[in-house]
């Protein structure tokens, strides 16, 4: 039985969850328990089908208000789990943006959580967790403007992680995203507009990644400078591949 929120009973749960009718929301919760059951023997911690994602789940209906739950007591073998994969992920040299960019998901969400009588040490690890992210990411990132010539798989990979920034630092205050996201957003928007072919389905994708964040700051003059190459496009040209995956995407980069 596949539990994951990408393909499986989770996304299922929250697409029920986020339904205004009564019965789909009772449905969601009979998902939940079978989940909760299923999640117990899996080895898979990744965001998109496996034990992380179904904990961002939770603590997303948790801060929504769409369950009533002590967040912190549901999900304290997961906080400590993904604390440990965390800074075993960092510690790896092979960085793996896809699964640090779900833990980053999972720490914010639960960082926000409030709980009665929560302890505030859980905060500080989720907060800890982030700052140490968003360090090697940032390196990455900065790496990768020195040596100019990028590949696609670099080039989205800035872009997915700039577009992470700039919606964490709506929830975290984070000095590396404060002073270095501005220039660094400014780099791949020019960039974009000078090594990628107009009318390029990957230019947009990677463009629309880029206006996102800056809308997700308010970043007036760099959006205005974005326009001109996005006014033409169709969304649904550029937009995720599936309905959950949109809806995840959304919940876990954008502000709006």
């Amino acid at each position: 039985m596949k539990t994951g929120l990408i393909n499986g009973l989770s996304g299922n749960a929250l697409l029920l969850f986020l339904s205004q009718e009564k019965k789909n929301r009772n449905e969601g919760l009979k998902l939940l328990n079978i989940i909760s059951e299923e999640i117990t023997t899996s080895k898979d911690y990744s965001f998109d089908t496996g034990i992380t994602g179904f904990g961002w789940l939770v603590a997303f209906l948790h801060q929504e208000k769409l369950i009533d739950i002590d967040s912190d007591d549901i999900l304290e073998d997961f906080d400590d789990q993904i604390y440990k994969l965390t800074l075993q992920e960092l510690s790896d040299q092979n960085t793996n943006i896809d699964i640090l960019l779900g833990f980053i998901d999972y720490h914010i969400i639960r960082h926000r959580n409030k709980n009665f009588n929560e302890q505030h040490y859980r905060k500080f690890i989720h907060q800890e967790c982030i700052n140490l992210i968003v360090e090697k990411l940032s390196i990455l990132i900065d790496y990768y403007i020195s040596i100019k010539e990028l590949s696609q798989v670099q080039i989205e990979n800035c872009c997915d992680i700039l577009l992470k920034f700039s919606y964490l630092s709506n929830y975290i205050n984070n000095k590396i995203i404060n002073d270095q996201l501005p220039g660094q957003l400014y780099y791949f928007i020019k960039h974009t507009q000078i090594n990628l072919q107009p009318y390029n389905n990957f230019k947009k994708i990677c463009q629309k990644k880029l206006r996102q964040a800056c809308e997700n700051k308010n970043f007036e003059i760099f959006i205005v400078k974005l326009n001109n190459d996005l006014s033409e496009i169709d969304n649904s040209e550029i937009e995720q591949t599936s309905d959950i995956r949109n809806t995840v995407f959304k919940l876990t980069n954008l502000i709006n």
